[in-house]
């Protein structure tokens, strides 16, 4: 099997959430951390045009 083909800012991402903990595993208050770090990552990683 092929491995997918992502742009570099959407594999940055995949690699980066690719192993524990996983967002369902945490608490709500850790949850919303979580979230928080991975928009500002992919505000920084990903250009939006």
């Amino acid at each position: 099997m092929t491995k997918p083909v992502l742009e570099p800012g959407a594999r940055a991402f995949a690699d980066a959430t690719a192993s524990p903990p996983y967002l369902f595993d945490l608490e709500t208050h850790a949850a919303e951390a979580a979230i928080r770090q991975a928009i500002a990552f992919l505000s920084t990683v990903l250009k939006f045009r």
